[in-house]
């Protein structure tokens, strides 16, 4: 079983969710991203028992190519500004019980092979709808959240790094994200992007 993914969105995969793999050994499984490749869509996910990240990527260019569906377990791998430049695309293929990514670099190409665990992934999209459904959507700059959680962790310099989001029921009302630490508290407060605009 064979897939074929553009550079750029191998990038953004590995981008979206690396963040959220296992760093130690308590659940080996979690050290893992699981790609779940249909046909034209590949979607990515990782958690390590706090977070869970998920990446759903459509791939038009080399969509023809790609049939099989299968699901595979792999680590995480930093995709280089140069192999997106090449604009070649980055091989998936299963194999029985080993997989192989492929990506071609200046130099040649870089192989990376993974015996498949004998666990299974938990099942994060159980995990995502037992989070529950909400009430209200607030669309905001990734960005600037990225940058005030940044700076709360930063500043605070607390080993939790709690943040506190604060919102109103009109999701076109700023939001403010608040963290406390040791004789410091810092706020952020982020306009939301209006897309969301009430009628």
């Amino acid at each position: 079983m064979k897939a074929l993914l553009d550079a750029m969105q191998f990038k953004q995969i590995m981008d979206g969710v690396k963040h959220a793999v296992c760093t130690d050994n308590s659940r080996p499984i979690l050290g893992y991203i699981k790609l779940d490749i249909k046909g034209e869509t590949v979607t990515a996910y990782a958690l390590d028992g706090f977070r869970l990240a998920k990446v759903v990527v459509t791939n038009t260019n080399l969509a023809p190519n790609n049939k099989d569906e299968f699901t595979v377990l792999i680590r995480p791998i930093t995709v280089p500004k140069k192999v997106v430049d090449l604009g070649l695309p980055i091989e998936i293929e299963k194999d029985g019980n080993t997989v192989t990514v492929t990506m071609q670099t200046y130099d040649g190409k870089n192989v990376f092979n993974y015996d498949q665990p004998a666990s299974d992934f938990f099942d994060a999209e159980k995990v995502i709808a037992d989070a529950g459904a909400h009430d209200r959507e607030l669309a905001a700059n990734g960005k600037y959240v990225a940058d005030a959680m940044t700076a709360i962790s930063k500043s605070t310099q607390d080993r939790n790094n709690l943040a506190v989001i604060q919102t109103k029921a009109d999701n076109c009302k700023a939001f403010i994200i608040t963290g406390k630490g040791e004789g410091i508290e810092v706020t952020q407060l982020i306009l939301p992007i209006r897309r969301f605009e009430n009628n």
